[in-house]
């Protein structure tokens, strides 16, 4: 048994704080998860995509430049032949510059639809790695947390232990009932069975924290709870704040930019379209004509679609109702933004409630307990009262190990509730993959 104590204490301490002196702190686990996490690789790549879709849209404002070259046998048969049939080897040459001046905003409509397409890109970007922050910051602090229980736990098997020890004895003496052995015995159990919860729980807590950070952590840094100056101080303001600041809800509104702008590309149709036309052609053998047959000519040239189907009118009313669409989501996305503020805030004040009454439960069970080690000394108390108030202890301590770190996350939740989990750690995600 002592070896197997021995196991779990110095397993404990050599996965825990090896490389205590580089120790990981929050934000670099955090940052290291940010930028590894395929999701967020998914999402950066759309921005790159996004990116050059913009440069693509822009170039429309450019003139476009062909060239062309021709040869092959021509037959003609016109006057220039005489109406025989004659055939030339027929070569032509030429480039045409064109630059479109109007074309009924379809151009301008276009590269703001892609730069907000860009935009929501990048809010969808932050708002993914807002909420991988966060199943990061879950990831560490359960890490934390499990390895203070089974630090607690170690503690109350030993106290067990020495109890137990003194039980027996007293019993073999006769000072003690078999009875009270007998109850000792399957405390004692309980404790290690306890105690081999814990460091199940811990070692799930590490197996966890490298599935969501891709490593075991290195000597975790001890963690302080967000300043009460970084979160809302009520929950009208936490509400307004994540209307405010969430990055999917203005993703939503970026899509809906994208959707008008989408429509007014469509309604572009119905304008005329208007380019500048610089040409210059070599041609050779042309209809029968033997020969040079040469021009340059530069002209303004309207192009207007009178009817086309039907389809031009079509795609109009397809894209108006993309931007219902994209209202709706937005109109969705506003009430799961308020939906997630909400809970977050009264998870928040239950969960500083219930550490205020946790606390003052721990604080009794440890004076309890005190008091009963001087009153066993003074024979108030029997050892079985003694293993009473240690299970009373482990029990206050670990319950309030979790109300802590509860309260922890739960100021976390807020943060990210509110869209500024990352801005608060010092992490720009949109800059650092685009």
């Amino acid at each position: 048994m002592k070896k197997l104590l021995n196991f779990i204490l110095v397993f404990t301490i050599a996965v825990f704080w090896i490389g205590c002196g580089q120790a990981e702190n929050l934000k670099q686990a955090v940052l290291r998860t940010v930028h590894s996490n395929p999701a967020i690789l998914f999402q950066a790549k759309n921005i790159s995509a996004m990116n050059e879709a913009v440069k693509g849209a822009k170039g429309g404002f450019l003139p476009s430049l062909d060239v062309y070259a021709n040869y092959g046998q021509e037959k003609s048969n016109n006057s220039s032949t005489n109406f025989s049939y004659l055939t030339l080897s027929r070569q032509e040459v030429g480039a045409m510059l064109r630059e479109n001046i109007f074309n009924g905003f379809g151009t301008i409509s276009e590269v703001n639809r892609n730069k907000a397409r860009l935009s929501s890109a990048k809010y969808k970007t932050q708002g993914v790695a807002d909420d991988v922050a966060l199943n990061a910051i879950t990831a560490y602090v359960n890490v934390l947390r499990k390895k203070e229980v089974l630090n607690y736990s170690v503690r109350n098997y030993n106290q067990h232990k020495k109890i137990f020890s003194m039980i027996k004895q007293r019993t073999g003496s006769g000072l003690s009932r078999r009875a009270d052995l007998d109850q000792a015995t399957g405390r004692l159990a309980l404790a290690k069975a306890n105690m081999f919860s814990a460091q199940n729980e811990y070692q799930n807590a590490l197996t966890t924290y490298q599935k969501v950070t891709g490593a075991l952590p290195n000597g975790l840094s001890s963690l302080q709870s967000p300043n009460a100056s970084a979160l809302p101080k009520t929950e009208s303001a936490a509400v307004a704040q994540a209307l405010t600041n969430h990055p999917t809800l203005k993703s939503a509104h970026d899509d809906i930019a994208a959707a008008e702008s989408q429509n007014r590309a469509a309604k572009s149709l119905n304008y005329p379209s208007i380019d500048i036309v610089l040409a210059a052609n070599n041609r050779k053998n042309i209809d029968g004509v033997r020969g040079d047959n040469n021009d340059r000519y530069a002209m303004v040239e309207m192009n207007y679609n009178l009817f086309r189907g039907g389809s031009d009118f079509a795609r109009q009313k397809e894209t108006a109702y993309y931007i219902q669409q994209a209202n709706e989501v937005k109109n969705l996305t506003k009430r799961q933004v308020v939906e997630s503020m909400k809970l977050s805030w009264e998870a928040l004040q239950t969960a500083k409630n219930q550490l205020y009454l946790f606390k003052q439960h721990r604080d009794a069970a440890i004076k309890t307990a005190k008091a009963y080690k001087q009153q066993y000394h003074v024979g108030k108390r029997t050892l079985l009262d003694l293993l009473n108030s240690e299970n009373e202890v482990f029990a206050s301590q670990r319950t309030y190990v979790d109300g802590r770190y509860h309260l922890m996350l739960a100021k976390y939740r807020v943060l990210n509730s509110e869209g500024v989990l990352l801005p608060y750690l010092g992490i720009n995600t949109i800059s650092a993959n685009t």
